[in-house]
């Protein structure tokens, strides 16, 4: 499944099982291979006190899906180090069940939830019925940083991660999609997992003036440990000031926890330093060891690719391979925002990130005027200049824009509509007014399709 911008900009969705005509997603089966799964259900409902005859909220599966359609289930929780693995059943018929129960087999209690439509877990689907995939390496053209692709039998084809072709390590998720944006040179990098982080806020003495304490989680066969960590540099933790940026270095000597220090604001507004309490093993904590250049790490190609309005963040190898990361953001080039794809009543428009989905509420008693109490984005002056209220029920929504307006006079009476009816809301301060906009004259539209 994909969102298509057009000229070349897709972003991948997700899969979806063209002969059972259903979404799916690769995860471990029952038998322990890995398999395109149906919808997986997380819920705790069941039918009796015990917790064992399982029921699937209707709102868990697109507010009752069609009787013998498929859902997916835990077998139990994994031991030691083996991933979780599921279990598929088709869907008996929607009905209502009281009381209802959740939790777990031996801590099973009556549920808070009711009236809610349920489905009963029908036969058990045999896991070879879905298609099933291995995970495989390939270079991606530059001989340097090589692709896991996860190879389905049919053909189709994950890329699930990147990987040092040389020094046989997959890359840190997080460095690789430059989520630690101050990391080094603020490149994508691939650097190995297993980082130790420090918080920001804990010091090595009493008077939280020597920021050289960093947490290691300790190794073992699920969780492996590198040697180093990212640094966090202290910043005032306001979203309007410059964000954070992260050096690398060795992990030192270990420190003992009862000498981590962290300040504490009191009731007058003083800080103080005090000793920090703090988690014992799996945790240690040590000092920082030596820092580390980035540029030990390998680059890791980055573009954005489209040629039309609409672009798409790919990591791309030098015989131009291209590996899009799964999302919704686009790039508006027109515009230079980052975008993500809504619906709206007549297609999907890519609507820019700043934009608020406000709240809608109505100024008049037949519910004709609207009106939405606007926050300015974290580090504006002014409200942003669209609103994007969602429409809908739990099952389907859609949003309607809206452009922002004058300021509303306080303690304004305000109206919300439901099913029809318009009914007073109480009195509301910070209103702006609302004139409805077209989406697709002021936005570039967005495709979904399956292929």
């Amino acid at each position: 499944m994909l969102f298509d911008g057009g000229s070349g900009a897709l972003q991948f969705q997700g899969w979806f099982d063209s002969m059972l005509n259903e979404p799916c997603q690769f995860t471990r089966a029952k038998d322990g291979v890995t398999r395109c799964l149906p919808h997986i259900d997380t819920s705790q409902i069941y039918a009796d006190s015990s917790c064992t005859q399982k029921l699937i909220p209707g709102s868990s599966v697109a507010c009752a899906a069609p009787v013998g359609s498929h859902v997916t289930v835990s077998t139990g929780m994994p031991q030691g180090c083996d991933l979780e693995s599921f279990a598929v059943f088709k869907l008996g018929a929607p009905t209502n069940v009281s009381p209802l129960y959740e939790g777990i087999p031996g801590s099973c209690n009556p549920s808070v939830v009711g009236g809610e439509v349920v489905q009963p877990l029908g036969d058990e689907v045999d896991p070879t019925t879905f298609v099933a995939a291995t995970l495989k390496r390939f270079d991606t053209g530059d001989g340097i940083i090589a692709a896991d692709v996860l190879v389905a039998d049919d053909g189709a084809e994950q890329v699930m991660n990147l990987a040092d072709e040389k020094q046989k390590y997959t890359c840190d998720d997080c460095l690789l999609t430059g989520c630690m944006t101050g990391l080094g040179d603020a490149l994508h990098r691939c650097a190995p997992p297993g980082f130790s982080q420090t918080f920001v806020g804990q010091y090595a003495d009493a008077s939280c003036s020597n920021y050289n304490v960093v947490e290691v989680q300790t190794a073992s066969a699920c969780t492996p440990v590198n040697g180093l960590a990212l640094v966090g540099a202290m910043g005032t933790g306001n979203a309007c000031d410059p964000p954070l940026t992260y050096s690398i270095a060795t992990v030192g000597a270990a420190v003992d926890p009862f000498g981590v220090y962290v300040p504490n604001g009191n009731d007058n507004g003083m800080t103080t330093c005090e000793q920090a309490t703090l988690a014992h093993p799996p945790s240690a904590f040590h000092a920082l060891g030596t820092p580390v250049s980035a540029s030990m790490f390998l680059l890791v190609p980055f573009a954005n690719v489209g040629q039309g309005r609409l672009s798409v963040p790919a990591l791309v190898g030098k015989q131009g391979n291209q590996l899009v990361e799964e999302g919704t953001t686009f790039l508006d080039t027109q515009t230079g925002d980052p975008c993500t794809s809504l619906a709206f009543d007549g297609g999907s428009y890519c609507v820019p990130l700043a934009a608020e989905n406000g709240a809608l509420v109505f100024t008049d008693a037949a519910c004709t005027v609207p009106a939405s109490t606007v926050m300015p984005p974290s580090c504006a002056k002014m409200p942003p200049a669209l609103v994007f209220p969602a429409l809908g029920g739990a099952c389907t929504t859609t949003y309607v824009a809206y452009a922002v307006g004058q300021a509303l006079p306080p303690s304004q009476p305000t109206y919300v509509s439901s099913d029809g009816v318009c009914m007073p809301a109480g009195m509301t301060d910070g209103l702006f007014a609302l004139t409805i906009v077209d989406p697709k004259t002021v936005f570039p539209p967005v495709a979904s399709r399956t292929e």
